[in-house]
């Protein structure tokens, strides 16, 4: 499911229980990424560690190249996965956000005055069902990862995925889709990611809505003694 994706919910699963974990849970956790690189002076370093002379820039851009590039280099290295599956490409941020590696990340000029910090906001993106670009959802993501740690430093290596958590959204729905983009699998919107990484199903949300207004009607109904056209129903389960 993590390693050869064939639906986007392969991709959101990576993105939630494998990429955020290592990035803003328990480091201390198993984890199925790749954490090492082929640089000998660096080989036996977790990269998901960030270098003392590393600014957040950086950091952000080489996680970014090494698990949408190198990490899926290596898996190409496997001939006998791909026979019968589609070859997935590599991403790195050379390719979807030039501007950035020339400008050393600062591409773009984002501000969040918001109580709850969204990239979303801060990139000015304000229509959750539409589904983004490689290049937007590369920004979000990299605006995601900068805000956890500018503004909520002190949760990292203890955060769990919420869907009620609008970053934590945000960051799993940018990577998820940028690795279905290197699978060929269609982009979800946000909305609709959001849903599949709470395992929300949103008929069912929207039943639940209409039972409880039909509920309230019923319960004004009492309130005001109209008992000739109160309807009561059991259900039995």
């Amino acid at each position: 499911i993590t390693s050869t994706p064939s639906k986007f919910v392969h991709c959101i699963v990576w993105a939630k229980e494998l990429l955020f974990a290592k990035l803003f849970g328990d480091k201390n956790q198993d984890n199925d990424l790749n954490v090492h690189s082929k640089d000998g002076s660096s080989s036996k370093l977790d990269v998901f560690e960030r270098d003392v002379d590393e600014d957040l820039d950086q950091y952000a851009q080489r996680i970014y190249d090494h698990v949408f590039g190198y990490n899926i280099e290596v898996a190409l290295e496997n001939e006998e996965t791909w026979k019968n599956r589609r070859r997935p490409n590599p991403v790195y941020i050379r390719d979807t956000l030039p501007e950035a590696v020339k400008q050393n990340g600062s591409s773009w000029d984002c501000s969040n005055d918001h109580e709850e910090p969204s990239a979303m906001a801060s990139l000015g993106l304000t229509n959750p069902q539409e589904i983004w670009t490689l290049a937007e959802n590369s920004r979000v993501l990299l605006e995601a990862f900068k805000l956890f740690f500018e503004k909520r430093e002190k949760e990292i290596g203890n955060l769990v995925f919420d869907k009620d958590d609008q970053l934590a959204v945000e960051f799993v729905t940018a990577a998820a889709n940028i690795r279905a983009h290197s699978f060929g699998i269609p982009l979800h919107s946000l909305f609709e990611a959001k849903g599949v990484a709470g395992n929300i199903v949103h008929a069912v949300a929207t039943t639940n809505a209409i039972i409880a207004g039909l509920i309230v009607i019923e319960a004004i109904k009492v309130l005001q003694d109209d008992y000739k056209n109160y309807r009561q129903n059991d259900i039995l389960s």
